[in-house]
């Protein structure tokens, strides 16, 4: 159906066209992006739009503050009449939340209305989990400790749906660069309708507009198992490969069996620097030293390193 609109006064595209957009390019900030204002200013209306929330849950863990907070605009108008109404609601307020020194027991309290509990259905804890994974990525410490002892919770009480989810972040964070997908314009007919959009939204809600790497998210995760290494240890035949992936790319690039990976070697090789080796390069190579540390961490943590998945090769 095609819905005239009173503020433009043009005609929007029709609903299933959207609807098919969506689905093929549901990480598409200018596709979120549109779509929340065709359906909230101009009332469109959709039905069956249970089969489209699974898609903007899952943006709930990308790496792009603007594409998770217009995702849960748009989960906010079609999940308004489920039980999946006051988690998103909840993640709105901590997203509209300010991060700082000042605010983020806020920010954190807003969390802990979407901490474990015995009943979730799986749409709930598939957007709870993925919600709290992505919150990861705001760079303060106390509130990165107190979003690990919530999602510990999870790992600690339903072990295989925590997992579940976990790893699908997990790959994510690892196949994807550090541009997100999905940048190119999918259709021609939205450009009309997203320059119509003022940035200023975005400054009036009140939080952080930031980008933060594949790469980055990729560490935060990896931190987070050591904090439940028990959960993770039954598991290694889902995360053996990724390590032994990385030491591959490591050993290719440094010398894996040279390199010594203190912090304070760290420290030493950026001060004593001869200036041949470019200020990226120097960011690079500290953050797969502290890749590896994080790796080598959550290992040191094992009962029984001996039964781990592929462990000659592990240990080679």
């Amino acid at each position: 159906a095609v819905v005239s609109t009173q503020s433009t006064g043009k005609v929007p595209p029709p609903v299933g066209e959207l609807v098919k957009l969506l689905e093929e390019h549901s990480s598409d900030i200018t596709v979120v992006q549109t779509l929340c204002v065709l359906f909230d200013q101009h009332q469109l209306q959709l039905e069956n739009s249970e089969a489209l929330i699974p898609l903007l849950i899952d943006n709930m863990s990308v790496t792009t503050t603007p594409l998770r907070y217009l995702s849960l605009k748009l989960l906010s108008l079609f999940a308004e009449d489920s039980d999946l109404a006051g988690d998103v609601n909840a993640a709105l307020t901590a997203e509209s939340t300010p991060l700082s020194l000042d605010t983020y027991r806020d920010k954190l309290m807003c969390c802990s209305r979407v901490r474990y509990c015995s009943d979730l259905s799986a749409a709930r804890f598939s957007f709870r989990v993925k919600y709290l994974l992505g919150c990861l990525q705001w760079s303060l410490q106390p509130i990165w400790a107190g979003l690990s002892k919530i999602l510990a919770e999870y790992a600690e009480h339903d072990v295989a749906r925590f997992w579940s989810t976990f790893r699908d972040v997990l790959e994510s964070a690892h196949k994807k660069s550090d541009k997100e997908k999905g940048e190119d314009n999918p259709s021609s007919f939205l450009t009309e309708y997203h320059k119509k959009l003022n940035s200023a939204d975005f400054s009036r809600s009140g939080f952080l507009i930031t980008t933060t790497k594949q790469g980055s998210l990729r560490l935060l995760l990896w931190k987070l198992l050591s904090d439940v290494s028990h959960v993770v240890e039954p598991k290694s035949r889902d995360v053996v490969p990724f390590v032994l992936q990385f030491r591959e790319r490591y050993n290719s690039v440094y010398g894996f069996k040279k390199q010594d990976v203190s912090k304070e070697n760290n420290c030493q090789g950026a001060n004593s620097s001869s200036g041949k080796t470019s200020e990226t390069g120097k960011t690079s190579e500290t953050h797969m030293n502290d890749e590896l540390r994080a790796y080598l961490t959550l290992f040191s943590k094992f009962k029984n390193p001996n039964a781990l998945y592929r462990t000659e090769e592990l240990y080679a």
